[in-house]
C-alpha cells in the first residue's frame, strides 16, 4: 500500500531508480516468529526470525544481508528473488522507496495463529500447517520483544494488522497480544481480519476500551447455503452475531466493524447483495465491502469490467478488488500537498494514502487524519476539482494518532491528467482544517495493493 507522501508532499526515502515493493515499508511476522518477505509469493522467502531473547534487535533484522540484498536489487532494477516474478506486490516501474530507513513502518502485519476451524478452499493454511515449523500460535514473549525493540529504536508505526493464514482470535492469548501492542504503541490503530465465528462478549469484549479499533469480518453470503460453500464449517449466524454484539448499544466500547463480502458465483445474486446491505444497516455495521476475487469460484456476473453495476443501495457499501485485479486501475501520483488550518490550534494532520480509478468506473480514495486540539474531529469531507464527492464520519472519541478514512464511489476516469483533491476536517459542524492535494494521472495500469488491510 502506498503512503508515499506526507502532508508536506516530501518523501526523502524515495530513490528515483529501479523497481519497488512494500517490503521496505512493512514488517510481517508469522505465528512461529518467521519474518517472511511478504504475504503473497514472498512468504516462500524467509528474511529472519523474531525471538524473545533479550539481545534480539529489530535493526539487526532490517539491516541484515537479506534485507540489504532487497535494497541493492531494487536499486539496480532487479528482482531480489525468483518468487518476485509471481508476487502481487512487485511494482516494476516504481521508484525504490525505503521508509524503514527513515524509522517509519506503514504496517506491522502479525499472524497471531495458524489454527482455524474453517476449511476455505482458497486458503493454503492446511498445506502450510504440514510443512511450517511450530509453534502455530504467536507467543506473547516474542511479540513483546519485537515491540519493545521497535519502541527502543524509535520506529513509528502507522498500523498494526492481525491477519494471516489462520484465524487470529483462535490464539488463546490473542487479547494479551493486543494489550502488549497498547503498552508500547497506545496511539497506533489496530485492525483484525477475522471470520467472526466467535462469541464477541467472551473474547474481544473482555478487552473493554483496549480492544482493537477495527474488525474486518469475512462473511461471504447472507445465507448459510451460499456462505458455507466457501466458508466450509463456518456458521453465518454466528458470524453475523459477532458483528451485532460488537456494535451493540450495550457494548460501551464498540469498534469500527467492516463486513467483507467476497463475490463468488454462488453468492452474487442481486437479491443477496441487497439483502446483505440491509442486514449491515440493521446490525449497525460501519461499512460493507463487496470484493471481486481472482479465484476459480469468482463471480462471473460481476467483474472488474462491470462491477460499477453492483446494486449498491447504501452509503456504507462499496466495491473493492483483490490486488490481482488492479491491473485495471489508473493510480494518481501525488505531486504536492498544501495544508491550511481554519480553527486556532487545530493541530491537524491530513494525509491521502492512495487515489485511483478502476477502469470499470470506480473511484477510490483513502488516507488518514488526526488532530490534537481540544475539540476532536468527527467528519471528513472531500472535493474533487471543486465539486463535493463525499463525506465520512470518524470517531471523535478515538485517541489514535491516525483515523483511517476511505471513499469509494462510481465516477469513471475522465481522461483529465491533473486533478485537485481537497480534504476537509470538521468537528461539531465547524471546519478545523483542510489540505489541497495535487495529483497527476497516467494511463499506465498499476498493480499496487490499495487495501491497507
Amino acid at each position: 500500500m502506498e503512503f508515499a507522501q506526507s502532508i508536506n508532499g516530501s518523501d526523502s526515502a524515495a530513490i528515483q531508480a529501479g523497481m519497488n515493493c512494500e517490503i521496505l515499508d512493512i514488517l510481517y511476522i508469522r505465528s512461529n516468529g518467521e519474518i517472511p518477505c511478504n504475504c503473497s509469493f514472498g512468504e516462500q522467502v524467509n528474511l529472519d526470525w523474531a525471538k524473545s531473547d533479550a539481545d534480539w534487535d529489530i535493526d539487526k533484522v532490517f539491516y541484515n544481508s537479506r534485507f540489504q540484498h532487497i535494497r541493492d536489487s531494487f536499486k539496480n532494477g532487479e528482482m531480489p528473488w525468483k518468487e518476485c516474478a509471481d508476487c502481487a506486490f512487485l511494482n516494476k516501474d516504481e521508484p525504490v522507496r525505503d521508509l524503514i530507513s527513515q524509522k517509519r513502518i506503514t504496517k506491522v502485519h502479525l499472524e497471531p495463529s495458524l489454527a482455524c476451524k474453517l476449511r476455505c478452499p482458497g486458503c493454503s493454511r492446511v498445506d502450510q500447517a504440514k510443512t511450517r515449523l511450530s509453534p502455530f500460535f504467536m507467543e506473547p514473549a516474542i511479540w513483546e520483544r519485537v515491540l519493545s525493540s521497535l519502541s527502543e529504536k524509535g520506529y513509528s508505526v502507522d498500523l498494526f494488522f492481525y491477519c494471516g493464514q489462520g484465524e487470529p482470535i483462535n490464539n488463546p492469548k490473542f487479547n494479551e497480544l493486543v494489550q502488549i501492542t497498547n503498552k508500547y504503541f497506545p496511539d497506533t490503530e489496530q485492525a483484525v481480519n477475522t471470520n467472526g465465528n466467535h462469541d464477541y462478549p467472551s473474547t474481544i469484549g473482555r478487552l473493554g476500551k483496549d480492544r482493537p479499533d477495527l474488525f474486518i469480518v469475512s462473511i461471504d453470503g447472507l445465507y448459510q447455503e451460499s456462505y458455507e460453500k466457501y466458508r466450509v464449517r463456518g456458521n453465518v449466524e454466528q458470524a453475523l452475531k459477532f458483528m451485532e454484539d460488537a456494535k451493540s448499544p450495550d457494548n460501551p466500547h464498540p469498534p469500527v466493524v467492516e463486513w467483507k463480502y467476497i463475490l463468488f458465483k454462488y453468492n452474487d445474486s442481486d437479491e443477496e447483495i441487497i439483502g446483505a446491505q440491509r442486514k449491515a444497516l440493521e446490525l449497525g455495521v460501519d461499512r460493507i465491502q463487496f470484493v471481486l476475487t481472482h479465484t476459480p469460484e469468482k463471480s462471473r456476473k460481476y467483474t472488474v469490467e462491470n462491477y460499477h453495476e453492483l446494486p449498491i443501495i447504501s452509503d456504507i457499501a462499496y466495491a473493492q478488488t483483490t490486488v490481482q485485479g488492479l491491473s485495471h486501475s489508473i493510480r494518481g501520483e501525488q505531486k504536492s500537498a498544501q495544508p491550511q488550518e481554519i480553527a486556532p490550534n487545530a493541530n491537524a494532520n491530513i494525509r491521502v494514502a492512495n487515489f485511483f480509478f478502476m477502469k470499470s468506473g470506480l473511484m477510490s480514495i483513502y488516507g488518514f487524519v488526526s488532530n490534537n486540539a481540544t475539540t476532536a474531529a468527527d467528519r471528513v469531507s472531500l472535493e474533487l476539482n471543486g465539486d463535493p464527492i463525499g463525506e465520512i464520519e470518524i470517531d471523535p472519541e478515538s485517541k489514535k494518532t491516525d483515523n483511517f478514512f476511505s471513499l469509494a464511489t462510481q465516477r469513471p476516469f475522465d481522461g483529465e491528467r491533473h486533478k485537485n483533491l481537497r480534504v476537509r476536517l470538521h468537528a461539531n459542524g465547524q471546519e478545523l482544517a483542510y489540505s489541497d492535494f495535487q495529483y497527476e494521472f497516467t494511463d499506465e495500469a498499476n498493480s499496487r495493493n490499495v487495501n491497507p488491510y
